[in-house]
């Protein structure tokens, strides 16, 4: 996870790195939580136009496309809203068996 701090706010948000599950299964909603207004309508209309391109098939792939990215859009957003990388990297804490 990367986190990115607003200094004008104080506030902090972490981004995970990789395939996003959450965006994957909710696409444009997604988006909507996350207040990526324009990106929503842009995922929103992309998977329609798959959709009419290719059929079922197309909107899979767009699927796929929107979890392997989503991340990434999100840091671009953040960074257009005044936020700054603070070059921590958080660990997501591992449930391990006690041998």
């Amino acid at each position: 996870m990367k986190i990115y701090t607003q200094k004008a706010s104080g506030y902090t948000e972490e981004v995970d790195e990789g395939f996003n599950g959450w965006a994957f299964l909710f696409g444009a909603l997604w988006y909507l939580y996350k207040r990526m207004i324009w990106q929503a309508i842009g995922v929103f209309v992309g998977i329609i136009i798959l959709v009419v391109l290719f059929g079922w098939i197309g909107a899979i792939i767009g699927w796929f496309i929107i979890g392997f990215t989503a991340n990434r859009t999100y840091e671009s957003f953040l960074i257009t809203k005044g936020y700054t990388s603070q070059n921590i990297r958080s660990h997501k804490k591992k449930f391990r068996k006690k041998k």
